[in-house]
């Protein structure tokens, strides 16, 4: 199945160095894909493991100085993606992921 919605982000967990890559949308998921060809990194996220969505501003929650998508799951770990796209990507992330949540959508 193709995904959605398909952009270019830089993406990283519970603050880690952050990688570029790609931030894939599906009906029930997210699947995130960067890094480089010796260090490739993945991440599937499946609605029900979605707790919370908010956009991040503070200085300690941005990438590279980007105000940043935090895709919080219910295991506590923190999902940071910046959008390479326009400022709306971010809010329009936003209202597609809280739709596949369960209970929000």
């Amino acid at each position: 199945m193709a995904p959605e919605l398909s952009v270019p982000v830089l993406w990283s967990v519970d603050r880690a160095p952050h990688v570029a890559g790609r931030l894939d949308l599906y009906r029930d998921r997210l699947h995130l894909d960067g890094g480089s060809r010796d260090d490739r990194r993945t991440l599937d996220v499946g609605g029900a493991e979605i707790a919370a969505v908010r956009i991040g501003r503070e200085g300690g929650d941005r990438i590279g100085g980007r105000a940043v998508l935090l895709v919080e799951l219910r295991d506590g770990a923190v999902v940071s993606i910046a959008g390479l796209q326009t400022a709306g990507t971010l809010h329009e992330l936003a209202e597609r992921i809280e739709a596949m949540t369960p209970g929000r959508g």
